[in-house]
This record gives structure tokens, C-alpha cells and sequence, in this order.
């Protein structure tokens, strides 16, 4: 699925700071699965927010009307120490202005909106979802195996494209696990 890309406004606590117009940044299936899990850690540690270094978000010093003046290095703000801040029911980007105290953030996204857009549940455990697909594995038929005990097992023919078939069925399960482990 594509990556939603976010195109937000900055805010700042610092009264006077000369701070960036616009901010950009992108969130793919994996990334949201990755903020569902610190939103459940949040939840789960009866925490205010949980914060982790993350330097997708490109800050503009003016608001760009096009890729390219987004993709324009002179205007883009230097900013250090930059992070994403998962709480119960939203995340944004953090950072500071470069060589100052001067923090700045992204608007605040929810994270319901996002995980909808991705088919991704927010009350999911790890556990649940490891379940879900180890039974999606236990689910798949076998076709020129043995059991233990050497008796051929065939649950169904042969794929009529054989390898092909193997490699994609392996692959959807790798892709699987890799988007569990992130949860």
C-alpha cells in the first residue's frame, strides 16, 4: 500500500524563535504498525507519550507550493535531535532548531485515522496478531511431503506453477512476519 504523505503546519512554544512554515514527512504500513505498538506501550505504562529519535520529517522554512521547492535545500531548516512522540491517540515530529533551545513540532496526526488507512488494528497485541498468522500458516495445504512417520501427504495437486507458486506463498509469509515483528 502506499505511503501516506503528511504536509502539516509548525508549531513552537518559543514566543519570538523564527521558526519553519511547513513540514513534510511520510508514513508507510510498516511505520504504522510501528506507531500502533508505542501507542499500546503508552496505554500500557499509563505514560503521557513515549518519544524516539526519527528523522523522516523535512522541514521547510517557507511553505512549498511544489516537489521542487520542497526538495530545495535552501529551504529546508536545519534541525537536530529530531523525533517522533507517539501518545494514547496521536503522533507528531519533534525537533530543534539547529545550534538553539528552540523546539519545534509537527501538527498532532490521530492515530486511528492512519492505522484505518493501513487496515491496522490499534487494539491488536503482538499476541493476537502472531496468532492470526500462525494460523494463517497452519491453514496451507501440503503437496509432495512426508510425515514423520515417511507416509506421503498430499492435500491438494501440485501448483500448477510450481515453483512460482512456492515463492510467492514464502514470500507473502516473510512479508508477514517482518510486519509482526514490528508490532
Amino acid at each position: 500500500m502506499k505511503a501516506l504523505k503528511f504536509v502539516t503546519d509548525v508549531r513552537s512554544d518559543a514566543d519570538y524563535a523564527d521558526i519553519p512554515e511547513q513540514a513534510i514527512f511520510e508514513i508507510d504500513e510498516k511505520a504504522a504498525a510501528r506507531i500502533a505498538a508505542l501507542s499500546r506501550m503508552v496505554s500500557a505504562s499509563e505514560a503521557h507519550k513515549i518519544e524516539v529519535f526519527d528523522a523522516r520529517t523535512v522541514w521547510l522554512k517557507e511553505e512549498a507550493k511544489s516537489d521542487e521547492e520542497a526538495d530545495d535545500p535552501e529551504n529546508q531548516e536545519r534541525v537536530e535531535l529530531d523525533s517522533l512522540v507517539v501518545s494514547n491517540e496521536e503522533f507528531w515530529f519533534a525537533g530543534y532548531l539547529k545550534h538553539t533551545n528552540v523546539r519545534i513540532f509537527t501538527a498532532r496526526q490521530r492515530i486511528d485515522s492512519l492505522l484505518n488507512y493501513f487496515g491496522v488494528k490499534a487494539s491488536e497485541t503482538a499476541e493476537v496478531r502472531a496468532r492470526q498468522f500462525i494460523e494463517s500458516m497452519a491453514r496451507l495445504s501440503l503437496w509432495d511431503w512426508s510425515n514423520e512417520a515417511g507416509e506421503p501427504v498430499n492435500e491438494c495437486s501440485s501448483p500448477s506453477d510450481g515453483y512460482e507458486d512456492s515463492h510467492a506463498a514464502l514470500m507473502t509469509l516473510i512479508e508477514e512476519a517482518r510486519a509482526l515483528s514490528v508490532s
